[in-house]
């Protein structure tokens, strides 16, 4: 969702970064997950699209984040000099 490679950042720790987001919500009543059902994002894209509502969609994340990590750092960086 925000483009954050953790282990480009973390090395190979960094791949218990990502967690799984169910796109189909186990409260709408669905049982059976399909790896078509989940996608991974970073553990602040997770809490934000929950803090959003328990329905929301990545599509939803993304209208509301104008940045990605990367170009976040890359403005940070600009600040710093």
């Amino acid at each position: 969702m925000c483009g954050l490679v953790p282990e480009l950042i973390f090395g190979v720790a960094g791949r218990a970064a990502l967690e799984c987001h169910h796109i189909r919500p186990l409260q709408a009543g669905e049982r059976v997950t399909r790896l078509a059902d989940v996608a991974l994002v970073c553990a602040n894209c997770h809490r934000t699209l929950h803090a959003i509502g328990a329905f929301a969609s990545i599509h939803d994340l993304r209208e509301r984040v104008p940045l990605s990590f990367h170009e976040c750092v890359t403005e940070l960086n600009k600040t710093d000099g």
